[in-house]
């Protein structure tokens, strides 16, 4: 892991997460589950349990031999085979800002109720800001290409 990111997942992990512990989470297409990771901090140094989703072949056969997480991606839907098996977790990490909108269709809709989301982003923009706060997360956190938010009243 790059010094910058575990920098990063420090600071996240005491000042936007207040030190849990043992939590749980899901990094939607995580890619090979290393590089950019923040659920692997989580799961390595915090006793964090997590699920990773990733669709493409390559780089989830190297996330199942490097991350101790389960890693789905079998094509059955996005969030429908993370729904169908698993409780809703503590964080969700979106790490393609493209799939925002189905995200967010299944807080809504009251299929997951995740405490924090981070949100990968080139760019952070007040729209994305402004539609997290119309389902009930504020932004606590912005650095480099990620954005974190907080379910509001927690």
């Amino acid at each position: 892991m790059l010094e910058c990111q575990a920098e990063q997942d420090r600071i996240f992990w005491e000042k936007v997460l207040g030190q849990r512990t043992k939590g749980t989470f899901w990094e939607l297409d995580a890619g090979d589950g290393v590089t950019g990771s923040h659920g692997i901090s989580l799961e390595e140094s915090h006793g964090w349990k997590g699920v990773l989703w990733e669709e493409r072949q390559k780089p989830a056969v190297y996330a199942r031999k490097t991350r101790q997480s389960s890693v789905l991606g079998d094509g059955s839907g996005f969030f429908n085979s993370l729904i169908q098996r698993f409780s809703s977790p503590d964080l969700i990490i979106l790490r393609n800002k493209a799939r925002l909108g189905d995200l967010i269709h299944k807080i809504v809709d009251g299929g997951i109720a995740p405490r924090w989301l981070v949100i990968e982003s080139a760019h952070a923009d007040a729209e994305t800001a402004r539609l997290m706060r119309s389902v009930g997360y504020r932004m606590v956190w912005a650095f480099h290409d990620d954005e974190y938010y907080q379910r509001s009243g927690k």
